[in-house]
């Protein structure tokens, strides 16, 4: 006959696992979906556009490439865009996996060990944005990767060109 320590103890590690499991496996069969508009798009009123800001700086594609599938199925574009606020990296038409703990990186190669982190994956469906620090090098941090922290896992990965 357990005690009642031992049966609390019991249930604490239940719930720890359970937990756990949750963290590891939900994302893998739960899909986020977000479309973010483009910096390209100019918002309108009637038949005149209008840009966010008062400003000469229109938008402009800089740079791109499509994700290639690495260890998870993996499709879309990887955009820069320079906008009136700076330089964005614009996911479009993105699907992938979900996964626990994704990240958007500027690599310099597909291993990450040099890396410029955006930020957590906002959706793993769909088109976001991400801001990129100002004074990024984007001929040396060329690559966009989708990268699981928990695991040390590529996704997918996306070269950018110059447009």
């Amino acid at each position: 006959m357990l005690s009642t320590s031992s049966k609390v103890m019991i249930g604490v590690v239940g719930v720890a696992v359970v937990g756990f499991l949750y963290w590891i496996l939900a994302p893998f069969v739960l899909n986020k979906t977000m479309h973010e508009v483009s910096p390209l798009t100019p918002t309108s009123q009637g038949n005149i556009p209008v840009l966010p800001f008062d400003t000469a700086v229109v938008p402009s594609l800089l740079s791109q490439g499509e994700f290639a599938s690495r260890e998870h199925e993996t499709s879309g574009v990887a955009q820069v865009i320079n906008d009136t606020v700076g330089e964005v990296l614009r996911l479009e038409n993105l699907d992938s996996l979900n996964g626990p703990d994704l990240k958007v990186y500027l690599a310099t190669d597909e291993t990450a060990t040099d890396f410029i982190d955006l930020g957590a994956l906002k959706a793993n469906r769909g088109d976001t944005n991400y801001s990129i620090p100002a004074g990024t090098d984007l001929t040396k941090y060329n690559k966009v990767l989708i990268w699981c922290r928990a695991f040390e896992v590529l996704f997918g990965a996306a070269e950018l060109s110059p447009i």
